[in-house]
């Protein structure tokens, strides 16, 4: 079952839809940083995204067990792998992200740790 959801969601929908996902899909075509991907990953949710902006740095955090990054275009044969991959077996927990990715404004803080870590702002590298 594919479900897409093109709008904000609150903490506990997010949570129901988390603990039903198999792998989460981020598409974008362009992205500085990305509390969705963060928040799935915090929720125990296997990620597919493009290796743009600040996703390398969101995957050396949290490990390629838990996002799978892509070049180019989203297409039928990177989709098939990623559900192979996400459909093989799960790690044990999810990333210990020290409390940053509890509700909205954790994953948030963390998220814009990494942004501001990609400009080159001092002392706001995310824990982890």
């Amino acid at each position: 079952v594919v479900v897409l959801i093109d709008r904000y969601l609150a903490d506990d929908e997010a949570a129901r839809l988390y603990r039903g996902a198999m792998l989460g899909v981020y598409p974008f075509r362009e992205v500085e940083t990305s509390a969705s991907v963060v928040r799935a990953v915090a929720n125990g949710v296997r990620v597919l995204a493009p290796r743009i902006g600040g996703v390398p740095d969101i995957a050396a955090r949290v490990g390629p067990e838990w996002l799978s990054m892509y070049d180019g275009a989203l297409t039928p044969d990177v989709l098939r792998g990623a559900i192979a991959w996400a459909s093989g077996p799960k790690p044990p927990s999810p990333p210990n992200l020290v409390g940053r990715t509890e509700g909205t404004e954790g994953v948030v803080s963390f998220a814009q740790g990494i942004a501001a870590r990609r400009r080159g702002d001092a002392d706001t590298t995310p824990a982890g």
